[in-house]
């Protein structure tokens, strides 16, 4: 996925349209959320396209952070994925939404009630959940 400046959108995309129509969509909505908190519940994942195919896989992990890209990048790494290589991520971190790279996000891990700094992501351990791209049983993928 390539991209280069244009006046009007920040980011030109050179790669699938339906790819970028979705990424600046949902950077758009990011846009209009008002919220404080974003929660993503992790408790048991699921790979494939989420709904008919794949399976379930515990992986035991909330995150919650105050910049949704950043909560999505992290929640991405984790799942297995090269979060520099999401379409969506990579149309925010264009847009200056967030960074798409999780060692540049403060990460903190809490247990038993004690907050520390996470200084290595590997120390969390990875969970790979690959998707069914575009729902395509026969390309299952990690970006």
């Amino acid at each position: 996925m390539e991209f280069r400046e244009n006046k009007l959108r920040k980011v030109e995309w050179k790669g699938d349209h339906r790819d970028e129509l979705y990424a600046h969509r949902a950077c758009d909505s990011v846009l209009g959320l008002r919220c404080s908190v974003h929660i993503i519940e992790g408790i048991v994942g699921r790979d494939g396209t989420a709904f008919h195919h794949g399976k379930d896989i515990l992986a035991n992990l909330i995150l919650v952070g105050m910049n949704p890209i950043h909560v999505d990048a992290v929640a991405a790494y984790l799942m297995g994925h090269n979060t520099q290589r999401i379409p969506y991520l990579q149309v925010a971190h264009a847009r200056g939404l967030g960074s798409n790279n999780p060692e540049d996000i403060q990460v903190y891990l809490i247990y038993d009630g004690s907050v520390e700094r996470c200084t290595d992501l590997s120390e969390i351990g990875r969970v790979p959940l690959g998707v069914y791209h575009r729902g395509d049983t026969s390309k299952y993928v990690f970006f």
